[in-house]
């Protein structure tokens, strides 16, 4: 409509250009004053009406004005818009059509002509009852009316009317009509106006019935009786109640599975009167499956135009939800069993998981309405058969919102004495209101009392095979208070169940039913045997009620004692035991022999030869079977297996030694002599035990002669050590025989050397077995870091001062003298001695201990004269970690622990004694023994022999340390002393392969030192990896650390072997090599060869 307007002025300014008319929304340029105008200069953009309104305005130019630019005077209506609606009905409207504004010093415009009009020209019957379309030749102000309907027309909906009244001055000076003036601008503001209908059109919600839970609900929208020309759509929604509530009702809530958000729709469509009167919509309601109250909630009614009328009594209304959950209840066990005496434990509880309680909005615990029972006689009567007891707990509510069961005894039977068979009744759930109910197949409970002790399925008689083995059962069943059974009038307690192997099982499905079954095992002792099965009650156990059966078992039993003699291969068998009384005396038995699963002979004979080459068992394991055959019967053939391999023994033959003085050791060879009953291809193993330093300690031969001669030669043994030799002989990895041979290597008379420090010298004596036959001794001095020995021999008992030429870790070792020949191997353990020769210095001279702390550090300690040791019992201390350079040492001066901690004077006063003591030590010397010929320096004295109570043979390598203190110090000798420190420790290494048999579980290995010395404990990792043998496996210590004694040689640790108890191949091994030491020590090699542990499998 706006654009028709906008039309009509477009027209009415064209063809007016020079008239000066614009309408109000017309975009001006606005000036403040006429010469800005003229000069078109600071205009502003702004619409018609507002550069009137401007206060430093109201000068207009348009580019419809031509070169006209003028005052603004603005001509129009006293009101612009105007809205009538049905609350208007009969109002008249006054309107006044006048000059509104004019910029000051604008001529009079009030005596023009002017036109008012109505634009559209729209029909206005239905609305106006006085009406004003406009008139012509007008002058301002002009006043006109209009008046609205004071009733309708019974007709709804009609569609608002909106118009516009127009004003415009005429300029046609053909008919006379005035111009507007030129220095003036009119501007046309109109009156716009809306009228709607004023018939109205009401609906509302009618009140609803009630609903059902789990149902359809029908929300009905009634609209007015009245004509409408328009649709319209009315929506109906869910909405919660918070109102006021009764006592027996609740508000529908978050536990109902509501949805608050549903809502539908209806769409009333223009028809006549009376159609489409009614909308309905149809709300489907939850079930939420818990037991409640009645449930409120409510509906709301809108309408989406805004001319439809919603009846203020029905916008909303209320809507009451039924429940339709109930609790279903019945009894747990609709049949109940009970002996005379007893009682009927009886539980009612829910069927279904319905919830209720007033926390999930359901039923109150409260409300629930009590449990009635009603009782139904049947063979059983009250008061002399049972009591009742109709009271029932009350139903209550567990945590998770569902009925707790209820327990109750309401039935008493009575142990009336009388044997009368079974009796019931029954026990009926009574409806009790509309929020519990029973479930008719759970509402009644049958009780059955039955008469105690009564066998209903007694156990039958059996007859089996003795061949087809297994075992017979039979079966008892009852009512009573216990049930047992007896076999031969004997209970079947632990004892007899072993004697006869019967198993007895409780097989009862409820208490009130005793059942069991008696299993036999099919074995002749067995056969015949009376089975009774007992029930009484325990008040009466000595009166039971009983029914009996018996085992029957017919056949034969196997052969017994088969055996076979690898000597003449005869197979022997006894007959069987067990014989059916129903097979006649006399009958003859045939035997079925089978080999390997063949029969090869049937005999009546109890033995039979085999031949054992045609049946190729010769060397063999193999099975035989002997089947009896008897009449109709067949035994059960038992299979046994046999070795028919030969027997194997061993005889000690001899045994040669020898000793190696290249490596300090005996080589050995045992002879053996192995005889076999049969000629079977065998492999004759010898291993000796300890192996350690043994070469090639494994030794095999084949052999398959009935006679074989064995050499074991073994290479690498040490003297004074006790041997086992063991001598296997195998067929396919079966152990035929095995034999040990123990024996000893040559020991020596010597077995033990006394070394202390006396002065500057060694005082030395060798310790004898008792009954030496030794002449004497030869003594060794090995230099450790020099690699220089010194070797003395000496005669007699006692002890003998020796002096070194040199200073130096030294080794000390005894051997035997006899028949003036020197016994290259010895039993004695090495000791280590520590010699350093000094020169006095007067510039240096201090104490002994603050000497020895300066030399030592804390590592060697000082024995003060309190702590010396006596000859006997002497105590070792740490050797000094060092090695000494004998060039840089020109005297030696020594003196015993004793000694130490004595004040020393001034170096003059001290050479004195020095050079006293040295002069003394040498007649002493001279005068206390004598030395034999190896060393022409000495001569020879006899001793008295010092007879030890007994000799010991398996030494401990690790060397026994005895140091001497120095009394002085040079720096020149301190300087050596500590560049000594840093001399080369050795090397560490592993080397051979270590044999042990799985079932000795251990195997010791070691780890040695050559070529020098370590001053401290030191930590050497041992560490193992798989070869053909796996961790876990076939061994299981995967890591030792054994320590290595300051000054020792040699420290060893022990890995576990498992006894896996699998055939497997004869040898499996593993390597073992030192991947650590701790503490470090660069001075110290590490060799990486790796030993080889070798694992003799022993499950053959």
């Amino acid at each position: 409509m706006a654009l028709v307007f906008f039309s009509f002025f477009l027209l009415l300014v064209l063809t007016d250009l020079v008239q000066g008319q614009l309408q109000e929304d017309v975009i001006v340029e606005c000036y403040s004053s006429a010469a800005d105008c003229v000069s078109n200069t600071n205009g502003v953009s702004l619409a018609a009406i507002d550069c009137c309104n401007r206060t430093s305005g109201g000068y207009i130019s348009h580019s419809s004005l031509a070169a006209q630019c003028g005052a603004c005077v603005v001509v129009g209506f006293d009101q612009s818009r105007v809205h009538i609606g049905p609350s208007d009905a009969g109002r008249r409207y006054s309107f006044t059509a006048d000059v509104l504004l004019s910029t000051p010093g604008a001529p009079d415009v009030t005596g023009l002509d002017y036109v008012i009009s109505r634009e559209p020209a729209v029909d206005v019957t239905d609305y106006l009852s006085s009406d004003f379309a406009g008139r012509t030749n007008g002058f301002l102000p002009e006043r006109f009316s209009i008046r609205y309907l004071s009733q309708g027309n019974a007709v709804a909906l009609q569609p608002t009317l909106s118009f516009d009244y127009l004003i415009a001055a005429e300029t046609d000076a053909a008919a006379g009509d005035p111009p507007i003036p030129s220095e003036v601008v009119l501007v046309y503001r109109r009156l716009s106006i809306t009228i709607e209908d004023i018939d109205i059109i009401t609906v509302g919600l009618e009140p609803p019935s009630i609903v059902l839970e789990g149902s359809s609900a029908t929300a009905r929208v009634e609209r007015q009786i009245i004509t409408y020309e328009a649709p319209f759509e009315v929506t109906v929604s869910n909405e919660r109640y918070t109102g006021p509530l009764s006592q027996d009702e609740a508000a529908v809530g978050d536990f109902d599975l509501f949805n608050f958000t549903e809502k539908h729709s209806y769409v009333f469509r223009p028809t006549t009167l009376n159609e489409q009167r009614f909308g309905e919509l149809i709300f489907i309601m939850p079930q939420d499956n818990i037991v409640e109250l009645q449930e409120v909630f409510r509906w709301r009614l809108t309408v989406n135009d805004s001319r439809v009328r919603l009846d203020p009594e029905k916008i909303t209304q209320l809507v009451r939800l039924d429940n339709q959950d109930v609790f279903n209840i019945g009894f747990k066990d609709v049949n109940v069993t009970i002996r005379e005496g007893e009682g009927a434990a009886l539980t009612i509880k829910q069927i279904g998981n319905e919830t209720g309680g007033a926390d999930i909005g359901g039923f109150p615990e409260d409300g629930l309405q009590p449990i009635q029972l009603e009782l139904i006689l049947g063979t059983a009567t009250n008061g002399s058969d049972f009591l009742i007891n109709f009271t029932v707990p009350r139903l209550t509510y567990s945590v998770n919102n569902t009925l707790n069961d209820i327990s109750f005894t309401s039935i008493t039977s009575i142990d009336d004495n009388i044997i009368e068979g079974n009796e019931t009744l029954k026990v009926v759930i009574v409806p009790v209101g509309n929020n519990v109910q029973a479930q008719k197949d759970r509402q009644t409970a049958t009780i059955t009392i039955i008469d105690n002790n009564i066998i209903t399925t007694p156990p039958e008689s059996v007859t089996v095979l003795l061949n087809e083995g297994g075992r017979a059962n039979f079966t008892c069943e009852g009512t009573g208070g216990v049930l047992r059974w007896t076999v031969e009038g004997l209970p079947t307690d632990h004892s007899l169940n072993q004697e006869r192997s019967l198993i007895v099982s409780n097989t009862s499905a409820s208490p009130d039913v005793l059942s069991s079954v008696l299993s036999v095992a099919v074995l002749p002792i067995n056969d015949g045997v009376n089975i009774t099965c007992q029930i009484y009650s325990i008040s009466n156990p000595f009166d039971p009620t009983t029914s009996t059966s018996t085992l029957t078992i017919r056949g034969i039993s196997s052969v017994e004692d088969l055996q076979w003699s690898n000597d003449d291969q005869l197979l022997s068998w006894s007959p069987p035991s067990f014989y059916s009384n129903d097979i006649l005396p006399g009958g003859i038995a045939t035997y079925n022999v089978l080999v390997n699963g063949i029969s090869v002979t049937n005999t009546a004979n109890t033995s039979v030869w085999l031949n054992s080459t045609a049946l190729n068992i010769s060397c063999k394991e193999f099975d035989v079977s002997v089947t009896v055959f008897i009449v109709q019967y067949v035994s059960l053939g038992t299979v046994h297996s046999f070795n028919n391999t030969a027997n194997y023994t061993v005889f000690y033959e001899s045994l040669l030694m020898n000793y190696d003085e290249s490596n300090s050791t005996f080589s050995a060879n045992l002879t053996s002599l192995i005889n076999s009953t049969q000629s079977c291809d065998s492999t004759i193993m010898g291993r000796v035990y300890p192996d350690k330093g043994i070469k090639e300690n494994t030794q095999f031969i084949k052999a398959n002669e009935k006679e074989e001669i064995f050499q074991y030669k073994m290479i690498g043994l040490k003297p004074c050590r006790t041997y086992t030799a063991v001598i296997d002989v195998l067929h396919y990895f079966i152990r035929g025989d095995k034999t040990n041979f123990t024996f000893t290597t040559p020991s020596s008379d010597v077995y033990d050397i006394i070394v202390s420090n006396e002065n500057e010298s060694v005082s030395v004596e060798c310790v004898y077995a008792l009954l030496s036959t030794a002449e004497g001794c030869h003594v060794v001095f090995n230099d450790v870091a020099n690699k220089r020995s010194e070797s003395f021999n000496i005669t007699g008992s006692g002890n003998t001062t020796i002096s070194l030429s040199t200073s130096g870790h030294y080794t000390v070792t005894a051997y035997d003298i006899l028949n003036e020949s020197i016994i290259p191997w010895s039993c004695v353990q090495p000791k280590l001695v520590t010699v350093v020769k000094f020169m006095p210095s007067p510039s240096s001279v201090r104490s002994s201990n603050e000497l020895l702390h300066t030399l030592y550090s804390e590592d060697v300690p000082v024995l003060t004269s309190s702590e010396s040791p006596s000859s006997s019992d002497l105590n070792i201390s740490p050797a000094i970690p060092s090695t000494i350079n004998s060039n840089s040492i020109n005297s030696v001066v020594l003196i015993g622990s004793s000694a130490v901690g004595a004040v020393i004077v001034f170096a003059p006063i001290t050479i004195i004694i020095a050079v006293a003591a040295v002069v003394w030590h040498i007649r002493k010397t001279k005068t206390k023994s004598n030395f034999m010929s190896n060393n022409p320096a000495y001569g020879q004295i006899q001793l008295t022999l010092q007879m030890p109570s007994e000799i010991k043979t398996d030494v401990n390598p690790a060397y026994e340390t005895v140091t001497n203190n120095a009394l002085y110090e040079t720096s020149q000798t301190r300087s050596n002393l500590l560049k000594a420190t840093t001399a080369s420790a050795g090397v560490l290494s592993m080397k051979g392969t270590y044999d042990v048999i799985e079932n000795e579980g251990t195997v010791e290995i070691c780890a040695v030192l050559t070529g020098g010395v370590l001053s401290t404990d030191t930590e050497i990792t041992l560490q193992a990896r798989d070869n053909t043998a796996a961790w876990n496996s076939d061994y299981s210590t995967h890591e030792i650390c054994p320590i290595l004694k300051a000054f020792g040689n040699r420290t060893c640790g022990r890995f576990n072997i498992i006894n896996d108890a699998v055939k497997e191949e004869l040898y499996e091994n593993f390597k073992v090599g030192i991947v650590n030491v701790n503490p470090q020590n660069s001075a110290v090699a590490i060799d990486k060869s790796q030993s080889i542990i070798r694992i003799q499998n022993d499950d053959y």
